[in-house]
């Protein structure tokens, strides 16, 4: 529905997106862009996708019914540690990996220095949040009946480059994460090499 490239300072509001092809919104190269008080369902990909974003505010934003993700977000640079100091808050994302089962996150988040606080995630056979940045935060947020057809996963998941690193999850509630069927399920996933987290508060 909208495409954003190169724009700056501009919000969005109380809108509702539905029964589109493919994500509702999609931008690259934002500052101070801000979604607020957006409701998005029924899409065949994602609800947002923000490259190369930097101090782009999320907030109070419902995600349902979508087939291949939330919300990505991204910004920053990781090779000088320069912050995108990107804020998703207040959302609430459920059912979002209705054709993709597999890797296809409520919340991905890439980059540099990003806040993620006081969300809601629920209902996904896979993991709910994935984390490839630096320096960011993850705190204040409810994940609940996630990773509930899948194994060798996590309700948030991180791994493979241990150069992304810095990154701090607390005092979130976790609930019912896996299933019977899976052996090596877990509410917080680090994998192949993942280090330099810091995990304090959380519920399990």
């Amino acid at each position: 529905f909208i495409v954003c490239t190169a724009v700056h300072d501009v919000a969005f509001e109380d809108l509702v997106m539905e029964e589109g092809f493919a994500s509702a919104i999609y931008g690259n190269g934002l500052k101070r862009v801000r979604l607020e008080g957006l409701r998005f369902r029924n899409l065949f990909d994602k609800a947002v996708e923000f490259a190369a974003a930097e101090d782009c505010v999320i907030r109070r934003c419902d995600v349902e019914e979508t087939g291949r993700g939330g919300i990505t977000i991204g910004g920053g640079d990781r090779k000088t540690l320069r912050r995108g100091n990107d804020l998703v808050e207040d959302c609430r994302i459920c059912r979002y990996s209705r054709l993709q089962f597999c890797y296809a996150s409520a919340l991905a988040v890439g980059g540099v220095g990003h806040m993620v606080r006081h969300n809601e995630i629920f209902d996904a056979p896979h993991q709910a949040v994935t984390f490839g940045c630096n320096d960011s935060v993850f705190e204040y947020n409810v994940v609940s009946n996630v990773v509930n057809c899948s194994d060798d996963a996590g309700g948030f998941y991180k791994g493979r480059n241990p150069s992304r690193r810095g990154n701090v999850l607390r005092y979130n509630l976790w609930s019912d994460i896996g299933s019977a069927r899976g052996h090596g399920t877990a509410a917080i996933y680090f994998d192949d090499g993942d280090v330099g987290e810091l995990v304090e508060g959380n519920v399990f």
